[in-house]
């Protein structure tokens, strides 16, 4: 029971950091000359950027919106004569959207009934598949290659700052030693 207890406390530690993180972060530039995890915290917001308006389709037709990349995406029907970018994008001019992370490679769009994935292959190009799931700790030397995703509402694999996860680990122990 204590086994299952615990998984669970870190099974929500993991999932629910993406969420946190990102919403404590302040506005980072995208500029070349900053650290790789700025640049990965920039990557961040855009694809949490586009996930929040994905979000809104599938809360409004129960479904992730059918397309194979997000360039499809935005062309895309939405039975009411207008397409996703048009309906969903009303104040953003298309060419202005963006479909790219910091290092200037195409973000990567999947989905399944009503789940869907947005993907940066990092700052490396070269992506290891939607499966992934989790969270590494680490400076900017450990960045290097790590992909991020994005799924309905929250990160399932990102990178955290060991100041920022040593904080949260300290939380976590004192939630879990009153638990006792």
């Amino acid at each position: 029971m204590k086994k299952a207890v615990i998984f669970t406390m870190v099974f929500f530690l993991v999932f629910s950091m993406g969420k946190i993180l990102l919403d404590s972060q302040e506005e980072v530039p995208i500029i070349k000359n900053v650290s790789i995890y700025q640049q990965y915290q920039q990557t961040m917001k855009t694809m949490k950027f586009l996930g929040d308006i994905i979000l809104d389709y599938v809360d409004h037709f129960d479904k992730a919106p059918p397309a194979n990349s997000l360039k499809e995406l935005l062309a895309m029907d939405c039975g009411n004569g207008l397409t996703f970018a048009e309906f969903f994008f009303d104040e953003i001019p298309e060419e202005k959207i963006p479909l790219k992370d910091v290092w200037e490679n195409d973000l990567l769009y999947k989905a399944e009934k009503n789940r869907f994935w947005i993907a940066s292959a990092g700052n490396d190009g070269q992506f290891n598949g939607f499966e992934q799931i989790g969270a590494w700790v680490g400076s900017d030397s450990h960045l290097q290659g790590k992909d991020i995703i994005y799924s309905n509402g929250r990160f399932v694999l990102f990178p955290i700052e060991k100041n920022e996860f040593d904080s949260f680990l300290r939380l976590f122990l004192e939630a879990f030693s009153n638990f006792h």
